[in-house]
């Protein structure tokens, strides 16, 4: 009897210690299961960064693009404002015989504000001065209202 007493005692220390041992996995894997739970979150959330990060990135290279092409379209158009502000003003100031005088003061007075314009796109303040015909005080002080009126 002491034989199966013992081994009873024994059965029922093993059963106890399993049953330990047992609880204690059943504890660890639930906090595995836990922190394998968070770990999804971070995960999730930084592949939705990831992909976020990397939409922007993409946004970023194709407004860079733009940017470059509308830089490149700028010198362009500044090339071509230099050109035609040349021109314009070689018009208004031509000392060409058949033109009166009349005529480039109608010019200037039509094509100043294109011009201011042109010069304010090419971001150069410039004011054209057209000769003046005669010395006498009125053209002066004509002359001298519309450099003010131009550099406003």
């Amino acid at each position: 009897m002491q034989g199966t007493r013992v081994s009873e005692k024994l059965h029922a220390d093993i059963s106890t210690s399993n049953s330990k041992f047992q609880t204690s996995i059943s504890s660890t894997l639930c906090k595995f299961q836990e922190d394998l739970a968070v770990e999804r979150k971070i995960m999730n959330e930084l592949a939705r960064q990831t992909t976020q990060v990397k939409t922007q990135s993409v946004k970023l290279k194709h407004a860079q693009k733009e940017i470059d092409y509308i830089k490149s379209e700028r010198t362009s158009i500044k090339s071509c404002v230099s050109d035609v502000n040349y021109l314009l003003s070689n018009l208004i100031e031509a000392h060409d015989p058949v033109l009166t005088i009349t005529i480039p003061r109608h010019l200037a007075d039509k094509l100043r504000p294109k011009i201011a314009l042109l010069n304010r796109i090419k971001g150069v303040p410039e004011v054209i001065v057209l000769p003046e015909q005669g010395g006498d005080q009125t053209n002066q002080t004509g002359r001298n209202q519309r450099l003010i009126k131009a550099r406003k």
